[in-house]
């Protein structure tokens, strides 16, 4: 009878109080942990994430089969909280990626309240910088230059699996859940109002 050797699998985890690195077998059992807290930044106008301290936890296990320190890592998945996302020009970003905690100005809530989708459509509201479809209001608004050199725009989760992996790729889920980018009820991304 043969052996199978397990291949170990990485876990990283954007979560909104830590950043969170987990090594696992194949089956699920795990190897190591790593986590560090999550601090936002205050970056321009608003609220952002550290994306340069998310690297430098995920560069410690490359997703490509190389050997690490104490793993061959066969798979990087990458998990993140919905309401996050990067605009991006190849691989980098263009603007910070907005902490959905940011307070959005008074302005732009306004202005978004004339725009944003109703309930019945998308079956959640609308406040703060919680909605992808905000976030994008408020950055076009306050950086318009920067905006318009983004090619792609990715939520947490695709834009690392674009760093780990080097392809960039959407995920349905994602724009669909509370994000006011795509409704449910029609199964496509909602057209502009503006």
């Amino acid at each position: 009878m043969s052996s199978v050797v397990s291949t170990p699998i990485a876990v990283l985890d954007i979560g909104k109080t830590s950043l969170k690195l987990l090594v696992a077998t194949e089956e699920g059992w795990p190897l190591e942990t790593h986590a560090v807290p999550n601090v936002p930044i205050t970056q321009g106008s608003y609220l952002a994430y550290d994306l340069a301290g998310v690297r430098r936890l995920a560069s410690r296990y490359p997703c490509r089969r190389v050997s690490t320190p104490r793993h061959a890592i066969g798979a990087v998945i990458v998990a993140a909280h919905g309401c996050g996302a990067v605009l991006v020009d190849g691989d980098t970003p263009v603007l910070p990626m907005m902490d959905y905690d940011a307070v959005s100005p008074p302005a732009i809530d306004e202005a978004y309240a004339r725009i944003a989708p109703g309930y019945d459509e998308v079956f959640c509201g609308f406040g703060g910088a919680m909605r992808l479809g905000k976030q994008l209001l408020w950055q076009e608004s306050a950086y318009p230059v920067e905006f318009a050199r983004a090619k792609t725009y990715l939520t947490t989760a695709q834009f690392f699996a674009l760093r780990l992996g080097g392809r960039a790729a959407s995920e349905i889920s994602q724009f669909a859940a509370q994000s006011h980018i795509r409704s449910p009820l029609i199964h496509r991304l909602r057209p502009s109002k503006r």
